[in-house]
């Protein structure tokens, strides 16, 4: 495909956006082992207290400073589809960068979150984007912030929506409970749900389910569902390396549903480099326009 096919497609911002937004939401080094991780599942769970579970969540968390995540993507968008490589490099709880090519090599665009501030490149039109995160909510009544960007590509809990971290989580906000011999956090109880959208009070009400493996305690799906908004977002995780001794996914995969987009993201981490100092590289060219 070349550069001018490419251009056409990708030509509206909005568009360049919204896949951003999904790759976001919707990307000595470390001993990696590339082999993966087969998980055998128990016959029996034994339900554990919710502290214990949230614990043994965070324990298996990957430990790091800065790490850089090489990845290949396919993005199905009804008729359309694409095929990306690109690059994320994360400096915990402070910046992520990211460059992204088309398969072929073309530059896409080049993004950097920080905790307050937004700024992107897209390289096909020669514009440029710099604000905050009501850019989302704005555009796509997306209610997210970095720490969910964070949370999702590296494998940690996040809750949906309006909660700064997972602190939450301790406040009785979520139940825990067994769900296809898994630990599944909910946010709300099914008779609790059935109940409001009976009565007809569940226009705004947002579901959260969230996925734990009893064998290792990492996050293996996710999925929210925006009653108002006739939206689902699920996120699954699959097939792990080992790295530094903790397990971390090799695989992501986004389905995005509402009333008029069905769009499919899948995220394979092809190079995973832990606590290595890393560069951020991100200038504004003099030709470039602002996106207002």
């Amino acid at each position: 495909m070349n550069k001018s096919a490419i251009n056409k497609i990708l030509m509206n911002y909005k568009n360049i956006m919204f896949l951003t937004a999904l790759i976001f939401m919707l990307f000595s080094s470390c001993n990696v082992s590339k082999q993966t991780i087969k998980e055998e599942k128990q016959k029996k769970l034994r339900q554990i207290s919710l502290k214990k579970l949230q614990n043994n969540v965070e324990n298996a968390y990957l430990d790091f400073n800065y790490l850089q995540l090489k990845f290949s993507a396919k993005v199905n968008m009804g008729q359309k589809k694409y095929s990306l490589k690109g690059q994320m490099r994360i400096k915990k709880d402070s910046l992520i960068w990211m460059n992204l090519n088309h398969a072929t090599g073309i530059p896409v665009a080049k993004m950097v979150f920080l905790p307050d501030t937004i700024k992107f490149l897209n390289r096909l039109n020669s514009e440029y984007f710099y604000g905050g995160y009501e850019f989302f909510e704005t555009m796509f009544g997306l209610d997210i912030n970095y720490n969910y960007f964070q949370s999702i590509f590296t494998n940690e809990l996040f809750t949906y929506p309006d909660q700064e971290d997972v602190l939450e989580l301790k406040k009785g906000n979520y139940k825990n409970n067994i769900d296809s011999n898994q630990y599944c956090l909910q946010s709300l109880k099914n008779r609790k749900i059935r109940r409001k959208l009976k009565k007809r009070k569940g226009t705004d009400l947002i579901v959260q389910k969230i996925y734990v493996s009893p064998e290792t305690f990492k996050i293996s799906d996710i999925f929210i569902n925006e009653f108002s908004q006739d939206r689902t977002l699920s996120i699954k995780y699959s097939d792990h390396y080992l790295i530094d001794e903790k397990l971390f996914p090799e695989k992501i995969n986004f389905v995005l549903k509402n009333d008029t987009n069905n769009v499919e993201l899948s995220i394979k981490y092809t190079k995973i480099t832990n606590n290595k100092k890393l560069k951020f590289p991100f200038k504004i060219p003099e030709k470039y326009t602002k996106i207002e």
